[in-house]
């Protein structure tokens, strides 16, 4: 029998998004402690779904990045001086238990850690703008910039997703950092539809700032003063549910967003009630 292109197309699909070990974990991790969105690390904490119609769409970007990781596990496990996705404890809540989770790549040695990033080339140059900004220094690119090309509206609101994502970024290795094996953190960023222009070694302007990279590198030291209060806020949280508050009661973050989406879903839902003469909740 032949199969027919669309059975290949469905074979291709049901492999690429079946559910990895991350998927089907219950327990809440770094990500979820360091989610600056009170409401969805409430959600976390009673095993809440957040996930939404549009990240679900989000699913080829999100496995292109689950495949980069086991890349990069595989290439790194034949050295003696790398340990890929080591798994640190780095939390207990009172009352949860234990808060643990996997860091993408520890070297022990340097006492330094690296998460990988995947990301497009646009948001990577709004990325590196924003770095710059908090530095105190000029945007590298700019909105006007050809792989940018965003009006000053949408170039301002990128750069505020960015500050929530980025932030969500810190928090969680300041979290792995916690649990003591490591004092340096360094996010790798990557773009999916890097062509590696200047990012091959043999090529020219390898070492050359100024081009257009497809990767860039943020590296920070760990703060403990900050790891312990990301800690003390989750217990905090966790001693409200306890408590019996409903998650109702937990403010939503304004950049967050899933809690955008239930946003817009219950406006879409109370206009339609109107123009079915229902009552809008």
């Amino acid at each position: 029998m032949t199969l027919t292109d669309n059975e290949v197309r469905h074979l291709a699909i049901d492999l690429l998004t079946a559910p990895t070990e991350r998927d089907r974990q219950t327990r809440i991790g770094a990500s979820n402690l360091g989610n600056q969105c009170d409401y969805c690390l409430a959600a976390a904490f009673k095993g809440v779904s957040r996930g939404t119609p549009m990240t679900d769409r989000a699913w080829l970007g999100r496995t292109i990045g689950t495949a980069m990781s086991l890349l990069f596990e595989q290439r790194a496990a034949g050295r003696d001086d790398l340990l890929p996705e080591h798994h640190v404890w780095f939390a207990e809540i009172a009352g949860y238990g234990k808060v643990g989770g996997s860091i993408d790549l520890l070297i022990p040695g340097e006492r330094s850690l690296i998460d990988w990033k995947g990301t497009t080339r646009q948001k990577l140059l709004v990325l590196i703008d924003f770095i710059q900004i908090q530095r105190g220094l000029k945007p590298l690119y700019g909105r006007t910039h050809a792989e940018v090309k965003l009006s000053e509206r949408k170039y301002a609101e990128e750069m505020e997703k960015m500050r929530f994502k980025v932030d969500g970024y810190y928090a969680q290795q300041q979290l792995y950092m916690r649990s003591g094996v490591a004092d340096r953190a360094s996010l790798f960023f990557y773009t999916r539809g890097g062509t590696g222009w200047w990012d091959n070694p043999g090529l020219d302007h390898y070492e050359t700032e100024g081009k257009v990279h497809d990767t860039f590198v943020l590296s920070f030291d760990y703060d403990a003063d900050y790891a312990d209060a990301l800690v003390a806020r989750g217990q905090r949280i966790w001693d409200r549910l306890s408590e019996g508050a409903d998650l109702e009661e937990f403010d939503r973050h304004e950049m967050c967003f899933p809690c955008s989406i239930d946003a817009r879903d219950k406006e879409q839902n109370a206009i339609v009630d109107i123009f079915e003469g229902k009552e809008a909740a």
